[in-house]
């Protein structure tokens, strides 16, 4: 029988968001993602199926090592 909830760990691989870790927490009707490297950060949330939460301006959760916080006029750290 599975669990009502499930925990998964990974680190993402590619692009910018090469080497953020990411801990995807589960309970079929709330879903949401942590950014344990970035300060504990939720990154994406689903509440039975709808977003929650704000839509950045940059697709995906970036590495800060590739990020140039004076960009976009000094937003480049919004990541």
């Amino acid at each position: 029988e599975d669990p009502w909830w499930s925990i998964r760990s990974s680190t993402l691989q590619g692009g910018l968001s090469r080497g953020v870790d990411i801990v995807e927490i589960n309970n079929r009707e709330f879903n949401f993602s942590v950014l344990p490297t970035r300060a504990m950060g939720i990154w994406r949330g689903h509440y039975r199926g709808s977003h929650v939460g704000w839509i950045g301006p940059v697709n995906g959760p970036g590495n800060p090592q590739y990020v140039n916080s004076l960009e976009r006029g000094g937003l480049g750290w919004v990541t």
